[in-house]
């Protein structure tokens, strides 16, 4: 329907709304006359070697820094008759250290009836500024005799284990450390720090108990107690 000029004036003040087709496009291979004109493309070029050299780098992993570790003179911390256990703990010694974590540790002994039954010398270990190696091992062992190490904290076992696993990976098995049984568990300052973990750590320490039991019981049978 056609309409001109006055009768569409007459619809908008009634308020109609008339709809008119949209219109026409331009016939296809005629240029548009509203579209710019888009500029010319350089054609890419492969990346050179100077421009992969100025590509940002992703920074590297946060690592622990590697350190070395010198083990002090042992100290005596139960001496039991010839036939028990001889037991060889060694752990980060902190500075302040002393108080709640060395009464964690020394209950942690006594659950173990180790006060009543056993032999323990406590091999302090101190982080050195230096290579990732570990100083004193040799004379540590040759003064406590143990039948078992029992070693505390994640840096301390990765350093004397020379592995890089995890505490969750390192703990609940035994470990050969220079022809010893050895097994890792949390140290004091970490289980203060997490007490759910102290449940786990009692399970390292029954497995300690049975590996020196059974060491120390080969000792007695093959020869003379040390």
């Amino acid at each position: 329907m056609k309409l001109d000029a006055r009768q569409r004036a007459m619809l908008r003040e009634m308020g109609v709304q008339v709809w008119w087709p949209a219109p026409k496009t331009a016939a296809a291979g005629a240029p548009a006359q509203d579209a710019p004109a888009k500029p010319a493309q350089t054609p890419e070029r492969p990346p050179t070697r100077e421009d992969r050299a100025q590509l940002p780098t992703a920074p590297p992993e946060a690592q622990e820094p590697a350190a070395a570790w010198q083990i002090g003179p042992p100290q005596v911390l139960q001496r039991g008759r010839a036939e028990d256990p001889r037991w060889l703990l060694l752990a980060e010694q902190r500075d302040g250290s002393a108080g709640p974590a060395d009464a964690l540790q020394q209950a942690m002994l006594k659950a173990a009836g180790l006060h009543r039954a056993g032999s323990v010398w406590l091999g302090p270990m101190h982080k050195q500024a230096a290579s990732a190696t570990v100083r004193g091992l040799e004379h540590a062992l040759e003064q406590a005799q143990p039948d078992v190490v029992f070693i505390m904290g994640r840096w301390v076992a990765q350093a004397l284990l020379e592995s890089p696993a995890p505490l969750g990976q390192l703990r609940g098995q035994v470990h050969d450390l220079w022809g010893l049984p050895a097994v890792v568990s949390y140290d004091c300052a970490a289980l203060l720090r997490n007490p759910s973990d102290k449940a786990k750590a009692w399970d390292d320490l029954c497995l300690a108990l049975q590996v020196a039991a059974e060491h120390r019981q080969g000792r007695l049978d093959s020869g003379p107690a040390h």
